[in-house]
């Protein structure tokens, strides 16, 4: 009867974050398992603020820092991470969306990781789309994301091939078109 009970919740993490100097704003974490999403919350205390994790699985999470009402522009203020074990770390002296990562490798591999495939930029287009109402502006952010989606396969196989080593070119992997006959090759440099 144990035995379940001993193979869920593998991992355990710890986020903290400081983010300025301001008290009583509220951090929201927000991540899927098994199709359920999780939410959870926490108050920024000078600028700090700290979750603790049991999971399953190492998958993408968001942190979102709530702002006042009557500023529109950090109503987006998000930073994309992804849950790993042990600590996780990040600080800014603004806003989520600015921290840089301090601590947490595999955090660090998935900045690389979005960066280096422009889904990164594609976040920030999307952010900046919401607050833009000049149809010309938005067209040509629409035409910029389209042309990153175009290349995104492209983007992905480039990926695996340099970082062979990282866990995201796993699931760089798991994203590309299937039946793509570059994909065996790719799989087979993975370090073993």
């Amino acid at each position: 009867l144990c035995a379940p009970l001993l193979v869920s919740a593998q991992y355990t993490g710890t986020i903290k974050g400081r983010i300025g100097k301001s008290t009583g704003q509220k951090v929201l974490l927000s991540y899927s398992v098994n199709g359920n999403i999780i939410r959870d919350s926490a108050y920024l205390q000078e600028g700090q603020f700290k979750f603790e994790l049991r999971f399953d699985d190492l998958s993408p999470a968001t942190l979102r820092l709530e702002h006042g009402k009557s500023d529109k522009s950090l109503g987006f203020d998000t930073k994309d991470c992804f849950l790993e074990p042990g600590l996780f770390r990040i600080e800014s002296e603004d806003s989520l969306a600015n921290a840089k990562i301090v601590v947490g490798d595999l955090n660090k591999d998935y900045f690389v990781f979005r960066h280096f495939t422009g889904l990164e930029e594609v976040q920030k287009l999307s952010k900046v789309s919401k607050l833009i109402k000049d149809e010309a502006q938005l067209i040509t952010l629409r035409e910029r994301r389209a042309a990153i989606f175009e290349q995104l396969q492209h983007k992905y196989e480039a990926y695996v091939g340099s970082h062979p080593n990282s866990y995201f070119s796993l699931f760089a992997l798991g994203f590309m078109s299937p039946g793509t006959a570059k994909i065996e090759p790719l799989f087979d440099k993975f370090a073993s």
